[in-house]
């Protein structure tokens, strides 16, 4: 009789949070239909390597708007992607409301609009969960926006022994050898020796309901094959990521003098053998982020100055040492504000 009762009340408990979890507000111009068009709808895996980033930057962007109507106000997306019904693949959108802390999967047309709520009809899925036997993995993260992207600005470092400064395009480097007997070695190999890059860009993401902006630069690197004996040196490209704070990234939209950016959270990937991926990518940044990390852990920093109007000089330091702004006058890139406005998001 005890045991009845108790498997009467974990489906009580269980019926109840599941109908709270996805009931749609009302408080919208609209209320959105919660339903299940066929059996298994709402356990559909998301593929979200499916769609180009062009469609997921679209979604990514226009269906928050477009839930508002329907008293979605404030939310997180946490999936964005296809599924497949029998060979047709339909979008959808899985996101948490962080008001009522809820999550929902969405259905959505070609136009991105909302179309329905998918309803969980499986309780023993909720049964499972609350007895312990479910493996849930975390969400993945995924980007909300993107910055345009820049490509060029010239790099100068002063070399003492000559003095005089030095320029290449997109590579810091007192060498003034490659631009003589070592001409034919720019580009590839004397990129990957020298601080450098070969794209520079912003994206945004929401891990923990706490804003983050991430500056990606693509650049080429480089190993030797034999490092003991330095020889067989070879190339590779890699992607750094640079996490900061919405507080801390929003100060380079009113720059004015100098800036120093830190932040102790860093990720990479790229090798001989690994190429970038973007799922990936995101993995990295929300391992890092899970850290936790406190100022007493190393610090990775963004230099900035506006030397005069209409130009910036920026660079980037693995370790940020105190008042260490010293770092941008003797080597640093230059280019105009207007390039450089290309990775701030607004």
């Amino acid at each position: 009789m005890t045991n009845s009762k108790t498997l009467i009340t974990i489906l009580a408990l269980v019926i109840k949070l599941n109908l709270n979890a996805q009931m749609a507000p009302s408080t919208g111009e609209k209320v959105l239909e919660v339903k299940e068009t066929y059996e298994g709808e709402f356990l559909k895996t998301v593929s979200e390597n499916s769609l180009s980033s062009v469609v997921t930057k679209a979604i990514t962007e226009r269906v928050p708007k477009k839930l508002e109507k329907y008293g979605f106000t404030n939310i997180t997306l946490t999936e964005v992607g296809q599924v497949n019904e029998e060979g047709n693949w339909k979008f959808q959108v899985n996101f948490i409301d962080n008001i009522s802390k809820h999550s929902y999967k969405v259905r959505i047309n070609m136009m991105y609009s909302p179309q329905y709520i998918i309803k969980e009809s499986n309780l023993s899925k909720e049964i499972s969960k609350i007895s312990g036997h479910e493996r849930v993995n975390r969400q993945k993260l995924i980007f909300n926006s993107s910055s345009d992207i820049m490509t060029k600005a010239t790099g100068w470092s002063y070399n003492s022994t000559l003095g005089e400064w030095i320029d290449y395009e997109n590579v810091i480097s007192s060498e003034k050898i490659y631009k003589n007997e070592l001409k034919n070695s720019q580009g590839e190999y004397m990129m990957s020796r020298a601080t450098s890059f070969l794209n520079i860009s912003t994206k945004s993401l929401i891990y923990n309901n706490i804003y983050y902006y991430v500056l990606i630069i693509e650049r080429w690197n480089g190993a030797f094959k034999y490092p003991a004996l330095r020889e067989n040196w070879y190339t590779f490209k890699q992607t750094n990521g640079y996490i900061f704070t919405k507080s801390d990234y929003l100060k380079l939209q009113k720059l004015e003098g100098s800036l120093i950016l830190q932040t102790p959270n860093f990720v990479y990937m790229g090798s001989n053998i690994e190429k970038y991926d973007e799922t990936k990518f995101l993995d990295l940044i929300q391992t890092e982020l899970a850290k936790n990390k406190d100022n007493n852990s190393n610090q990775y920093a963004l230099f900035v100055t506006k030397p005069k109007e209409g130009i910036i000089r920026f660079n980037l330091s693995d370790y940020y040492i105190a008042n260490s702004t010293s770092i941008l006058d003797k080597e640093y890139f230059e280019t105009e504000i207007e390039n450089f406005s290309k990775i701030l998001i607004e």
